[in-house]
């Protein structure tokens, strides 16, 4: 009767997880009547008809991994509580202490694995440690971790990885996919009672059978609540099922249903395997040496090497240091929620009791980031009622479920079969009519009783339909075409994803910050988008809340829509949080999150002592936690926060990122800044600057979706965590090795490994790298002729996949085996590998025959075994990685006209590409690593090396028929190799020449490592390493050159504009003519710098925030001045801070005084320059300490000196006629020509119409320019550089025009 609500699917938007009381869903095999909390996963999601979901899944529980050995079962399991217990005695909070071990500890499992760092053939005994609580289990992890510093028996596996990832690749579950749950029981609205042994609920017509109802309390807001299981997760059951990696294994599955039903074949996948028996003759001397070792470790063979932890006798309690173990927990400090720990440093949360606390000050004493512990940042404390604590199986159960005992056991094989899938059965039409069943029990759908929302099935009486529309006005319109989601075959779209964003203006006071302390609130506009990720041209609902006290009078002559008016800033607050809580959105994003727009609005209410978090929660909370918006991250739960301006900044090289120069660069389209200090002040305006102000903050709420839409920053975050399958946060926000790590883990527990944790001590003793990758002198000049690109394609990726290069297939160092059969029989074998010790099985190794076939030795020494024996962890990844972007890149071209398809194709190429190359650097990361091993990554690096190094000695020997003058390799860079074809090449031999060479190096490598052919650079300027710029040509049939230039100052950020565009501009008249048409450019140019507009001068630096105190910086110097007036003026740390430079005062020239003359004494902000008519650029330092330093690293190649061949701009030009002059002009001077009179009155009109045309031009920003003339602050605008060059104009002009009319 009810099998078509009981399962259920949902996309993973957001998870968290917070403790609560076990209920019946968490009933425990053993010790179940334990009073303490457990954790619960909640996710947050959208189901497949598009309604908002939250799901509480019980029954994860942490866990800690150790190897046990050769000893029995029950004596591990014994060793293993009296270690624990050892540890959590010196943990100095008294009920913790009190406690039975088994009252910590849930059971130990047993499992065959295999430790993925080194080579191990045979299957080893690991246990697995189920906690009841994550913080007690991380506890006890560290306290591992740092014991097995000095003891390797004692060392942890899968430790590190955050309790939700964990939980994420256990069972099969990917951020932004979908996750399929086969049974679930719905959470009532809290006004539906149950009626003891009753099978409906408050009214006859709207009910829903017991079977299917929670029994604990409902906290959403909106939308679907559930209870479910792990047992419920199909995921998990899929995961058998799967050929490659989960995350690559679902986009072939994806690709295969999308070209059946379009009826074409997908391409092949690519396997890649050995071409030949590629070796060295270096490596065979090696190998040579190996086979001598390995015979005689076959004579020596008959000890036993014992390596196991648990056989070692029990530790006594003084072995055990305080400083490594204790973990303060007392009565002083309150647990900090997840909201008030920082986004990138994840840490987890005990719910006990509501006065237990947690200091990690002595675990964290090496200053480790928390991530790396496997501290997870979302967790939160819920109470539950009485009813909750339940400890056995409520009577709502179905009677086929009431004998199935639900534990916390992550494998069900026994449980379920695999091979019969359970269908997910859909119920769109239950969802479109709403539920009704009859006095009789039969469930049916009924299209004139359809209820508001799914979260209502329970409950639709009228009173509960009805009550949340009656809060607000605002709400009234909300149609059902809402609720009424796009039902489209491709589910690999992401569908009724909503997104929020706000901006509002402060009352201020013409200060050039706002405090939320004081400043209250007037305008606040909202832009709410139903289905961002697909349709986001408009919002789907806008509204702009106003202060009604700034209209007073005016009500009428808005004429705005969008525009409410309330009665005070308490109503726009109230209001604010009433509309996020009914319009739920996923995402809520703001330009600058933090101190602006909802991080204002979050302090903002504080300061009013409104609890906002819990209202702007999709979930009741019991209280706020935290201060501050930015620096503790207090994130209202559930809702993903997005800041745009720090996504722009990683995704966009700008010279600023404010955003008006930001719309001007993307979206090239423009938008009037006004000034802060007027914004602020709205009530001291006039009522068409007040519209005209309203009416900017509403349009910059709209450039926001827009800068957003432009990026594809959604599409591409969401593609990126269903890939590495992780959240969207940590998509967005975390680096590299945590994507890594996530799928090297899934592929891991497909192939049974598992992974050790290295800790901080380990890391920092583990040796550092001895190879770097080879990077050239290059051979510097100005060359016309032809220069070769060639580039190795994914070069380190290449190598681990040619060569077998893994943690699971490394055997340590050649002369480490060398030194263990000199001294057989004094030691065990105990090998340096990575950062811990390595111990193999010699039996292991011994019966491995053919050394030369079956092992590889890497330029430094290091032995692997051959894929023909084991294929590497790492090189599987990477082969599925390549493939299915090659197979990807394939299918774009079939899709170029589904715009939105192509975008999401292209969001998981890139993913895949940039997971493949940063591989590497999740081994070699022997700073901030997780699982670095100097072995494989110098592996990687030397053959890498090696293989440049013959590409380059193949050319330059063997290559030479090519061309008859010969070939010259001028530069090498890591993957990369530049040949310079000299003579009177063409460009089509050119192209030809490059290909041949490409071809020979391909064939002398193993497969699959590839020499692909880039380009042609011609004419081409070499600097230094990594510095080069030139036209390059891409294919044979390109007419116009690209301009390419890398690390010079033409593409840097560290200067001005003036720099960048002139150095271009004479590169290109350079490649085009030659060097005296450039320098006669650039002459001409510094003759006329004063014509420049004002905005190429503006410098921009990055500011970091803490400076030292010696530092004489302009970022320093500017923080300095802004915190005098408030710190939340103080720029924010990763934007750029932008200054220029002025002349000195004529004062301090004549007095000469030396602190005014330096550079940092006339270092001024660009609003302050401007604001100050009498200040003046000082285009010399412009041009001497800038510009041309830049050019003299050009022109120095064809030994030409800039400053003796190039006059410097003089100053003493006349600024009407342009001839040199012997004295000033002034209007005193009786000595000045007639026509520069005459001149200085035509100038002055000419400027008066500019300004007239201009003003008109900036209508299109303001609007209705006589009324609404406001002063903008956009620099990146043309037509304001126009704006400040005309009032410069006028300002020279205009005394000396009155002066001329006075004397008519």
């Amino acid at each position: 009767m009810t099998n078509n609500l009981t399962s259920i699917s949902i996309r993973n938007v957001v998870c968290d997880y917070y403790m609560d009381w076990p209920c019946s869903y968490t009933k425990l095999k053993i010790n179940k009547n334990i009073k303490q909390k457990v954790p619960v996963i909640r996710m947050f999601g959208i189901s497949k008809e598009g309604h908002k979901c939250i799901g509480h899944i019980h029954g994860v529980l942490p866990y800690i991994i150790l190897k046990i050995g050769s000893i029995s079962q029950s004596q591990a399991t014994t060793n293993i509580y009296e270690i624990c217990k050892k540890i959590i005695n010196t943990n100095k909070n008294q009920w913790i202490r009190d406690k039975d071990i088994t009252e910590h500890i849930y059971k130990v499992k047993f499992f065959e694995s295999r430790s993925i760092y080194g080579y191990y053939n045979s299957m080893e005994t690991f246990a697995k440690i189920y906690f009841y609580n994550p913080i007690l289990c991380n506890m006890v992890f560290l306290s591992l971790q740092k014991m097995s510093d000095d003891n390797f028996d004692f060392q942890p596996y899968n430790g590190t990885m955050p309790f939700i990832n964990r939980f994420f690749v256990d069972y099969n579950i990917f951020g932004m996919d979908i996750v399929d749950f086969e049974k679930v029981y719905y959470r009532p609205e809290k006004d539906c009672l149950y009626k003891d042994g009753g099978k409906r609920l408050k009214t006859d017509q709207y009910i829903l059978p017991l079977s299917m109802i929670s029994s604990n309390q409902r906290t959403a807001y909106e939308g679907i609540e559930f209870d479910t299981t792990t047992l419920s997760i199909i995921n998990k059951k899929r995961f058998s099922e799967n050929i490659r990696n989960p995350g690559i294994n679902s986009i072939w599955k994806e690709e295969e249903e999308r070209c059946k039903i379009r009826g074409i074949r997908i391409p092949e996948q690519k396997i890649y395997s050995q071409a030949k028996n590629f070796i060295t003759n270096t490596e065979k001397e090696d190998l040579e040496i190996f086979g001598d070792i390995i015979r005689r470790l076959r004579r020596h063979v008959g000890g036993n090497f014992n390596d196991t932890i648990m056989n070692a006798s029990m530790i006594e309690i003084s072995q055990v240091p305080d400083e490594t173990l204790t973990l303060q927990i007392n009565n002083d400090t309150r647990i900090p929620s997840p909201s008030q720990i920082p986004v990138d440093q994840p840490s987890d949360t005990e719910g006990e009791e509501e006065d237990d606390k947690i200091n990690y000050e002595e675990i964290f004493d090496e200053k480790c980031d928390d991530s790396d512990f496997g501290f997870d940042q979302n967790v939160y404390n819920i109470e539950s009622s009485d009813e909750d604590r339940d400890w056995d199986v409520l009577n709502i159960l179905d009677e086929k479920d009431e004998k199935k005992i639900i534990s916390f056991d992550d494998n069900f094989d026994d449980y379920y079969d695999f091979n019969n899938k359970p269908k997910m059965k859909g119920y769109d039409e239950i969802f479109k009519y709403g539920i009704v069943i009859t006095p009789d029990g039969d469930l049916y759908s009924e299209k004139k009783n359809q209820t508001e929302f799914f979260g209502n099935i329970t409950f639709a009486n009228e009173s509960t339909r009805n009550k949340r529309f009656k809060k607000m006005e605002i709400c009234e319109d909300k149609e059902k075409d809402n609720l009424q989601f796009k039902h489209n075959n491709n589910s690999f779209l992401i569908q009724n994803l909503s997104l929020m964003s706000m901006e509002l203006i402060t009352e201020s006071g013409r200060k050039k910050y706002s405090n939320p302390e004081t400043d209250e609130i007037v305008c606040l506009s909202i832009c709410l988008y139903n289905d961002s990720c697909i349709s986001n041209d408009k919002p789907d609902y806008q509204i702009c809340l106003v202060n009604k006290n700034l209209f007073k009078d005016y009500e009428d002559k808005i004429n705005l829509d969008y525009v409410k008016l309330c009665t005070n800033e308490t109503h726009i607050l109230q209001f604010t949080m009433t509309i996020v809580k009914i319009r739920d959105p996923d995402i809520i994003v703001g330009y600058e999150i933090g101190r602006e727009s909802w991080g204002y609005f979050i302090e903002r209410c504080k300061a009013r002592n409104l609890k906002v978090i819990s209202k702007l929660s999709k979930v009741e909370t019991k209280e706020d936690y935290g201060n501050n918006f930015v620096e503790n991250k207090v994130l209202p739960e559930g809702r993903i926060p997005l800041n745009i301006w720090k996504i722009v900044s990683k995704e966009c090289n700008l010279r600023s990122y404010d955003f008006h120069f930001v719309v001007y660069k993307l979206l090239l389209e423009r938008i009037q800044k006004i000034p802060f200090e007027k914004m602020s002040s709205l009530k001291s305006l006039s009522f068409p600057i007040r519209k005209q102000i309203l009416k900017n903050l509403h349009k910059r709420n709209l450039y926001n979706m827009k800068i957003l839409s432009h990026l594809g920053t959604l599409i591409k975050t969401s593609e990126m965590a269903k890939v590495y399958g992780i959240q969207f946060l940590e998509a967005l926000t975390r680096g590299s090795q945590f994507r890594v790590e996530s799928m090297l883990y899934r592929q891991c527990l497909k192939e049974n490994y598992v992974g050790p944790s290295v800790s901080v001590h380990n890391r920092i003793q583990m040796p550092s790298p001895e190879i770097f990758p080879l990077v050239m002198e290059p051979t510097s000049g100005i060359y016309r002729d032809p220069i070769l690109v060639l580039d190795f394609q994914s070069l380190y990726p290449s190598m681990c996949m040619a060569y077998n290069y893994c943690f699971s297939t490394c055997l340590g160092r050649i002369n480490e085996w060398g030194n263990f059969v000199d001294n057989y029989g004094d030691k065990s074998l105990d090998l340096q590998l990575g950062a811990l010790r390595y111990r193999p099985k010699i039996e292991d190794i011994i019966e491995i025959k053919n050394i030369r076939k079956n092992f590889h030795i890497s330029p430094i020494n290091s032995i692997f075994v051959k894929e023909n024996i084991r294929k590497g962890v790492i090189p599987t990844l990477l082969e599925e990685l390549l493939s299915t972007r090659q197979m990807i890149k394939s299918m774009m071209k079939m899709y170029k006209n589904d715009k939105h398809l192509y975008n999401i194709l292209d969001a998981r190429q890139l993913s895949l590409k940039l997971l493949a190359n940063v591989t590497y650097g999740y081994t070699a990361a022997n700073f901030s690593g997780k699982m670095p091993c100097f072995n494989v990554a110098d592996a990687i690096v030397s053959s890498g090396r090696c293989t440049l190094e013959r590409a380059i000695s193949t050319i330059e020997t063997k290559c030479l028929d090519l061309w008859s003058n010969g070939l010259e390799v001028v530069y090498g860079d890591t993957d990369s190799v530049f040949v310079r074809v000299p003579g009177n090449c063409s460009m089509e031999q050119a192209f030809e020449i490059g290909n041949n060479i490409a071809k020979r190096i391909t064939k002398e490598n193993p497969s699959p490592v590839i020499l692909k052919f880039e380009k042609v650079m011609k004419p081409c300027v070499l600097l230094t390493k990594k510095r080069y710029v030139g036209y390059s040509y891409e294919s044979i049939d390109q007419k116009e050159p690209i301009f390419d230039a890398k690390g010079i100052e033409s593409v840097r950020r560290d200067n001005c504009a003036f720099v960048s565009k002139e150095l271009e501009k004479f590169l290109k008249v350079l490649f085009n003519k030659n060097m005296g048409e450039a320098l006669g450019y650039v002459k001409s140019r510094l003759l006329k710098i004063d014509k420049i507009p004002f905005n190429q001068f503006i410098i921009s630096s990055t500011f970091r925030g803490e400076f030292s105190q010696r530092a004489v910086v302009p970022a320093k110097k500017i923080k300095e001045q802004r915190s005098v007036i408030h710190q939340r003026y103080i720029p924010l740390i990763g934007s750029r801070i932008q200054y220029v430079i002025k002349e000195p005062n004529n004062i301090d020239k004549i007095k000469k005084n030396k602190k005014n003359l330096t550079v940092i004494a006339n270092v001024v902000e660009p609003e302050e320059f401007l604001n100050n008519g009498k200040m003046r650029l000082n285009y010399d330092y412009y041009v001497q300490n800038m510009f041309l330093p830049a050019l003299n690293r050009i022109t120095n190649l064809e030994e030409i000196d800039v400053v003796v061949e190039i006059p410097i701009y003089r100053k003493d030009f006349c600024n009407t006629c342009e001839d040199i002059c012997d004295e000033s002009f002034n209007e005193s001077s009786i000595n000045y020509k007639s026509d520069c009179l005459h001149n200085l009155i035509q100038k002055h009109q000419a400027f008066v119409r500019s300004k007239k045309i201009v003003l008109k031009k900036c209508g299109e920003c303001i609007g209705e320019i006589e009324n609404c003339n406001t002063v903008c602050q956009n620099y990146a605008c043309s037509i304001k550089q126009l704006h400040i060059r005309i009032d410069a104009g006028l300002r020279e002009t205009t005394p000396y025009n009155e002066v001329i009319v006075i004397e008519d």
